[in-house]
């Protein structure tokens, strides 16, 4: 395996191991793949589009498992305070 390639799994999966969403994630994955949608429903409550939308990252990804860390929430654009702001002198 080429050095650079190996560095990038690497931080791949420091990346995974760092979060706890992904690392449900990949449990979920799992389960469904092992006991299939109904089992997985009822121990998850994860729905058959959620947890295909979870494989699609997985293989865009190129199966890294850092596809499935959780990507920000916070809008794009973030309203601003349009009161003038005044000066306590």
């Amino acid at each position: 395996m080429c050095y650079w390639r190996w560095l990038k799994r690497l931080e791949s999966l420091r990346r995974f191991e760092a979060s706890d969403g992904a690392k449900e994630r990949h449990k979920i994955l799992t389960c469904y793949e092992q006991y299939g949608e109904e089992a997985t429903t009822k121990a998850f409550g994860a729905s058959r589009k959620v947890v295909s939308h979870w494989r699609q990252l997985v293989n865009d990804g190129r199966g890294q498992l850092a596809a499935l860390v959780p990507g920000s929430t916070r809008p794009d654009q973030v309203r601003r305070p349009e009161a003038p702001i005044r000066s306590w002198v």
